[in-house]
C-alpha cells in the first residue's frame, strides 16, 4: 500500500478543481498535513482527500477526524455527491461506489437515500440478511409458543419471525404520544364502541386522507406522490397490514412501543392467529415495552388464555367514563404483567374505579376539530384521579387538558386575558372552562407537570 498522504495523492489532480472551489489558499496554508481547525470550505477540501485515499488506495479515513467528515459532508453535499461518483466512476471501483452511496445516502433528501439504499448492493444485502435473536430470547418464545400450540418447534418459530422480519419494509417510526417511543401500525381501521370514540381523532384523520385517495387517484396531489395504500379504504373497513409485523424486529434502540393507535388490537374483526403472531413478535423483542390499549375488554379477557404473555407486554383498557369502570375489572383477570388505565379522554369522574392490582393511569381531555363539539373535563376530576393512585400506589401521567382550559388553569399556562371570544363552558360549581383548541393543550395540573411511570418502567425514562 503506498505511503503518500492525501494531500500528496490529490496535488496534480484536484489543483484545478480546488482552486474554482475557492481552497487553494487554505491548501497551500496546511500542506503539512494539518487537521483544519474549522469547518468551511478548508475542511471540505481534506474530506475530498480523505475520501480519494480510501477509494484509489484503500486507505480508511482515521477516526480522530470523524466529527470534520460529519460537518463537511452536511454543509455541501450537493457538490460533493457529484465529485465522489465521478472520482469511483474513473476508477471503476464499484465496491467502494456502493459504501460510499451509503454513506451520501444517510446525509441526503429521505427520497433519494430511500432510492440508493435499493440501488446499492449495500443496502441490498441488508434486506436479505437473515434475522439473529439472543437463544435465551429464542428458547423463551419458543416454550410460550408451543404450550399454547402456536409453533411445533423451534425451526418453524424462525422460520416465521425471519419471514416477518424480511418482509418488514423499515423499523418502528418514532411517535409523537408524549407517553411512548414508537407507533406500530399492523391493524388499521376500527369501529366505534363507546362515548369516547364520537371524536375519534384516528377516524377523522384517515377519513379525511382516504377522500384524498379516491380524489388523486391514490396520491396526495394530482400526479404526485403515492400516498399509503391503507388509504385505499374508509376507516371502517379493517385492515391486517401483515407487512408490518416485523417492524419491530428492525428497530434496535430500546424504548416503548404504543400498538396499533389507529386501531384496536381486540377488535372482533381481528382473528386469534394474527394477535398471536403480534404476542410472538413483542417477546422476540425484549428492548422494547409494547404499550396495547383496548376498549374491548370483553373480548381481551376471552381471549387472555391463549396468548404467550411476556413481560415486555403492558396491557392497557380505556375507561373514558363511569359506565366504562367494568373494563378494569376485566383488565385485572389477564396474565399481563403491567395493567395500565387510560382515562382519556375523561368524560366524568372515575371516583368508582379501583385502582388495586393497576400500575399505571394516563389522564387526559378530548381533543378534536374546530367544528367539533368537543367535551370538556373539570380539574377536580384530575385531581380525584391523582389522590386516588397516590393511596393506591399506582404511577399517574397527566396528559393534557384538552380543547377545553379551566379558568383556575389559566395562570399555569399564560393565557390569563385571552379568553375573550372564547367559547364558554359553565359548570355547576360556577366556574368556567374555555376552549382554546390547538392554541394550547395544557399538561400541568396545580403546577406540577405529572408524568410518571410505573416502577419497572425506570430504565426506560
Amino acid at each position: 500500500m503506498t505511503t503518500e498522504t492525501p494531500l500528496q495523492l490529490l496535488k496534480a489532480k484536484e489543483a484545478a478543481n480546488l482552486a474554482r472551489c475557492g481552497t487553494s489558499t487554505w491548501w497551500r496554508k496546511h500542506s503539512a498535513g494539518k487537521t483544519p481547525a474549522s469547518v468551511g470550505s478548508g475542511a471540505r477540501f481534506w474530506v475530498r482527500a480523505e475520501i480519494t485515499a480510501w477509494i484509489l488506495h484503500g486507505m480508511p479515513p482515521r477516526k480522530e477526524w470523524e466529527p470534520i467528515w460529519k460537518q463537511a459532508l452536511a454543509s455541501r453535499m450537493d457538490d460533493f455527491n457529484l465529485w465522489v461518483a465521478d472520482t469511483a466512476t474513473e476508477k471503476n471501483r464499484d465496491t467502494k461506489l456502493d459504501d460510499v452511496t451509503e454513506m451520501k445516502s444517510r446525509n441526503t433528501h429521505h427520497a433519494t437515500r430511500k432510492k440508493m439504499a435499493s440501488a446499492t448492493s449495500v443496502g441490498n444485502k441488508r434486506r436479505t440478511r437473515p434475522l439473529t435473536l439472543n437463544q435465551e430470547v429464542v428458547d423463551r418464545v419458543f416454550d410460550h409458543a408451543f404450550d399454547l400450540g402456536i409453533a411445533s418447534s423451534r425451526e418453524a418459530l424462525n422460520m416465521q419471525l425471519n419471514q416477518m422480519y424480511q418482509q418488514a419494509p423499515r423499523g418502528l417510526i418514532r411517535s409523537q404520544i408524549s407517553w411512548t417511543t414508537y407507533g406500530w401500525a399492523c391493524i388499521v381501521g376500527c369501529t366505534a364502541c363507546s362515548s369516547g370514540c364520537i371524536f375519534c381523532y384516528a377516524k377523522m384523520l384517515h377519513d379525511r386522507r382516504h377522500e384524498i385517495y379516491l380524489k388523486n387517484n391514490g396520491c396526495w396531489k394530482p400526479d404526485g406522490k403515492r400516498m399509503p395504500v391503507q388509504y385505499a379504504k374508509p376507516f371502517g373497513e379493517i385492515q391486517l397490514l401483515t407487512e408490518r409485523l416485523g417492524m419491530p424486529l428492525r428497530t434496535r434502540t430500546p424504548g416503548r412501543v404504543f400498538v396499533n393507535a389507529s386501531s384496536d388490537v381486540f377488535h372482533e374483526e381481528v382473528p386469534i392467529d394474527y394477535i398471536q403472531k403480534m404476542f410472538l413478535v413483542m417477546g422476540s423483542c425484549p428492548h422494547l415495552r409494547f404499550q396495547i390499549l383496548t376498549k374491548r375488554a370483553k373480548r381481551l379477557h376471552e381471549l387472555a388464555d391463549r396468548l404467550p404473555w411476556f413481560d415486555n407486554i403492558e396491557m392497557g383498557v380505556t375507561v373514558d367514563d363511569h359506565n366504562a369502570v367494568k373494563r378494569a375489572e376485566l383488565l385485572k383477570q389477564t396474565p399481563a404483567k403491567t395493567k395500565w388505565v387510560s382515562a382519556e379522554p375523561l368524560l366524568s369522574p372515575l371516583r368508582e374505579m379501583n385502582l388495586s392490582g393497576l400500575d399505571w393511569v394516563v389522564a387526559g381531555g378530548e381533543t378534536g376539530a374546530k367544528e367539533q363539539k368537543i367535551r370538556a373535563a373539570h380539574p377536580d376530576w384530575y385531581r380525584e384521579l391523582r389522590a386516588a393512585c397516590r393511596e393506591a400506589n399506582v404511577a399517574f401521567f397527566f396528559k393534557q387538558t384538552g380543547d377545553w382550559v379551566h379558568e383556575s388553569q389559566l395562570a399555569d399556562t399564560g393565557l390569563t386575558g385571552s379568553t375573550a371570544g372564547r367559547p364558554i363552558h359553565e359548570w355547576p360549581d360556577g366556574t368556567r372552562s374555555f376552549r382554546f383548541g390547538r392554541v394550547i393543550r395544557h399538561d400541568i395540573l396545580d403546577g406540577q407537570k405529572l408524568q410518571e411511570y410505573p416502577t419497572n418502567w425506570a430504565s426506560l425514562n
